[in-house]
């Protein structure tokens, strides 16, 4: 059975336009422990399991909870293995308070097993703060 753990790229598509617009891309690592974290975006982690008709922890299905914004804004998905190293489902996000909310199908396909290590984000650099409030992941890659 297969197991997210690796490094994917994941593309969302929004889900209410009829030709499927493009919202963005990111890269995401899912580890061994049930943690990931976005390589493509700093700040953003999260917890995954697996579930599906296989035994316990290795099912068809992986569930994802991630917040980002200093936990402000929240990630949430349900995942199908397509196969091995390809995922699709449905990937919500929002902010605290629902001032937005975007709703997007996800495609996700695996580049590697290993993971590079997570971004790092200085909390002095202003400039960057007030960049990553203004795009949430799904929208696309933070522009460093």
């Amino acid at each position: 059975m297969s197991t997210p753990v690796g490094h994917w790229e994941v593309t969302f598509y929004q889900d209410n336009s009829p030709d499927f617009h493009l919202y963005g891309t990111q890269r995401i690592c899912f580890l061994e422990d049930g943690t990931l974290y976005c390589t493509t975006y700093p700040d953003w982690q999260g917890h995954w399991f697996q579930k599906g008709v296989a035994k316990p922890g290795s099912g068809n299905r992986v569930r994802l909870v991630a917040n980002f914004w200093g936990g402000a804004g929240n990630d949430g998905a349900e995942l199908h293995f397509v196969h091995e190293n390809l995922m699709t489902g449905f990937w919500s996000e929002w902010e605290d308070g629902y001032h937005e909310a975007y709703w997007a199908t996800a495609v996700l396909r695996r580049e590697r097993t290993l993971c590079p290590p997570a971004p790092t984000l200085d909390a002095k650099d202003e400039e960057t703060l007030r960049r990553l409030r203004e795009s949430p992941p799904i929208l696309g890659p933070f522009k460093g």
